[in-house]
């Protein structure tokens, strides 16, 4: 009988422990903490879902971090299957259009943003670097895609590297368009 509540016990706690894949629908309802302990196990349009729930929540900057979490994952994601970029089908529909389309009308969201203070920017993107790899990635397993999600975080890299280097430009441009730096 002992055996049996001991069984009972951990079952339960198992239960509760264990982290479910987030919906957009999900993201809007649950606590920030809560999220956070889910998106390893979820797609990630979750990361990206998670980004925009914070932007317009005036969490900015915890909005760029986090967008660009999602950049590193679902990049990984795509290139750890090949088959959903040779599949015309779902270059329209699928995975690589919805990458597409987060990138195209959320990401300059985000870069306007960032681009108000080029230091915060390199921070957040670092800050991603680190989350990303002290973290499970339940969605496509680092064990099994070690190239893959390297490649992911080369090219965020790259990304941060060429910021940094065009600081003096990004501030010119921002400054030509009307755009305050914070």
């Amino acid at each position: 009988m002992r055996r049996f509540f001991l069984a009972a016990a951990l079952s339960i706690a198992a239960m509760t422990t264990h982290a479910e894949a987030l919906t957009g629908d999900s993201i809007q309802s649950m606590s920030n903490e809560k999220i956070e302990e889910n998106l390893p196990d979820s797609h990630p349009s979750a990361y990206f879902s998670y980004a925009q729930k914070l932007f317009k929540g005036g969490m900015q900057d915890l909005a760029v971090r986090w967008y660009y979490i999602g950049q590193i994952r679902y990049r990984a994601h795509l290139l750890a299957n090949p088959d959903l970029l040779a599949n015309p089908d779902l270059l329209s529909t699928g995975d690589p259009a919805e990458f597409e389309s987060i990138t195209r009308s959320f990401g300059p969201v985000v870069s306007e943003w960032a681009g108000g203070n080029v230091h915060a920017w390199i921070q957040s993107i670092d800050d991603a670097l680190a989350w990303d790899a002290s973290h499970a990635n339940n969605f496509t397993l680092k064990k099994s895609h070690i190239p893959d999600i390297q490649q992911a975080r080369d090219e965020l890299t790259r990304v941060r590297d060429t910021i940094r280097k065009n600081e003096a430009q990004i501030h010119a441009q921002r400054a030509a368009k009307g755009l305050p730096d914070r």
